[in-house]
């Protein structure tokens, strides 16, 4: 997270900050480990967003109408969570599902950070969005050389472009008149159409969970929130 760590002093140094879009997002074939030693996925896709939304809280909260923005994907109706899923210690069944689970975990991150936000009276608000199904090179990432073709012709049937797939996340940065765990992707069963807002699934809106992943990412990254988003803020 040493990288993490000097790109949120960065933005600090630069100035004012409105909105955090926590976008990165990598799959990857097999398993392999960042520097820290987690799950390159779930390092990548949730793990360091824990880490920099956390760095920023502080800096982004100076704001008039500070804003966090998660992107999940649809993968996440196939995640679990869980360390088993979330931090998996080798290649097997657990690897394969470290994609969706980190995307999961996002999404549970987000609705986390919503309902603390509205307890504490911060002002922040904390919504996701998801592209939908895009037609880009993520999509073959994952794949073995035998399933690349019929990605690649599925993404170009049926896939959005990249442009289309920016929109949902656009409007969760921009769009006025959301509310705090708020979910848009495109309106027609989620792959096509405008923005509207998209299905979160049980366990994103289940506090227990979202309790639950905030503390072992807490524990993991070894960043703690500023007092405001933590349950007892006196700790």
């Amino acid at each position: 997270l040493a990288s993490v760590r000097a790109a949120a002093q960065e933005v600090v140094e630069a100035g004012p900050l409105d909105v955090v879009v926590a976008n990165a997002g990598v799959v990857a074939r097999g398993y392999r480990r960042t520097a820290d030693g987690f799950e390159m996925q779930v390092g990548v896709n949730f793990l360091g967003h824990f880490a920099l939304v956390g760095l920023l809280l502080p800096h982004l909260l100076q704001g008039s109408a500070p804003r966090v923005v998660a992107v999940s994907s649809l993968a996440s109706h196939a995640g679990r969570l869980g360390p088993r899923w979330l931090n998996a210690p080798g290649p097997g069944r657990e690897a394969t599902r470290a994609y969706p689970s980190s995307k999961l975990a996002l999404l549970t991150w987000s609705q986390e950070l919503a309902r603390r936000s509205a307890a504490a009276g911060t002002g922040l608000l904390s919504v996701a969005a998801h592209p939908g199904y895009v037609d880009t090179e993520l999509l073959l990432q994952g794949e073995r050389a035998s399933g690349r073709a019929f990605m690649r012709f599925a993404g170009k049937v049926a896939g959005l472009r990249p442009e289309q797939g920016a929109e949902p996340v656009l409007a969760a940065a921009t769009v006025d008149g959301l509310e705090g765990g708020d979910y848009l992707g495109p309106r027609l069963g989620g792959f096509r159409g405008t923005p509207g807002r998209a299905w979160l699934g049980g366990v994103p809106q289940d506090p227990e969970q979202g309790h639950k992943l905030w503390d072992w990412a807490e524990h993991m990254t070894g960043v703690q929130v500023p007092a405001p988003f933590r349950e007892n803020p006196g700790e």
